[in-house]
C-alpha cells in the first residue's frame, strides 16, 4: 500500500463521521438514551468486544494503542453526534442529570441503507453490547473499562519487554 493510500485510509477511520455512525447504531440497538460517557464506553466495547468475557469477534484488531484510543475519543464523538443531530438522526435530551442522546425517528431507516459486511457486523455486535450492558450502571461500566485497559496495557508491555530481550 502506498503512502497516499495509507493517508486516504487514515482519513476514513476514527473520524467523527465513523464514530457518529457507530454511536447511531448503538443508540438504535439500545433503545434508550445514553449520555456521552456511556456512549464512549459502549463504542469502545463495540470495537473491542472480542476482548470482553464471552464477547463476539472484535470489529477492530487488537492494538497497542487501544488504551489511548479510549482517552482521546470524546472530542471526535462530540463532533460525530453534532453531525447526526444536524441531520435529525439523533435527538438531544436535556435532563436534571445532564444531556443524553437517543436515536431519532428516521435513524433505523437511515441505517438500513448501510449493507456492507462491516455495517452488518457492527449492528450484530451492537445488539450484543446492548443486551450485555444495558442493565449495568455507569460506575460498573467504567470499572469494566478500567480492568480491561489495565489488562491490555500489561499484555502489550509484556510483549515489548519480550521483544527487547530477543
Amino acid at each position: 500500500m502506498s503512502n497516499n493510500d495509507h493517508q486516504h485510509l487514515n482519513g476514513l477511520f476514527n473520524t467523527p463521521l465513523e464514530i457518529g455512525l457507530r454511536c447511531l447504531i448503538l443508540l438504535v440497538e439500545s433503545h434508550r438514551p445514553c449520555d456521552l460517557q456511556r456512549l464512549k464506553i459502549l463504542d469502545y466495547f463495540l470495537l473491542h468486544s472480542g476482548d470482553l468475557a464471552n464477547g463476539p469477534e472484535s470489529l477492530h484488531p487488537l492494538s497497542p494503542l487501544q488504551a489511548g484510543e479510549f482517552l482521546v475519543k470524546r472530542a471526535l464523538l462530540e463532533k460525530g453526534l453534532r453531525l447526526l443531530i444536524a441531520k435529525d438522526l439523533v435527538q438531544t435530551n436535556f435532563t436534571r442529570t445532564g444531556i443524553t442522546y437517543e436515536a431519532g425517528d428516521h435513524a433505523k431507516t437511515f441505517l438500513s441503507y448501510f449493507d456492507s459486511a462491516y455495517a452488518k457486523k457492527a449492528r450484530s455486535v451492537a445488539r450484543w453490547v446492548s443486551n450485555t450492558f444495558s442493565s449495568i450502571d455507569d460506575e460498573q461500566l467504567q470499572a469494566i473499562v478500567n480492568r480491561t485497559i489495565g489488562r491490555w496495557r500489561a499484555e502489550f508491555e509484556g510483549e515489548s519487554i519480550a521483544e527487547e530481550e530477543e
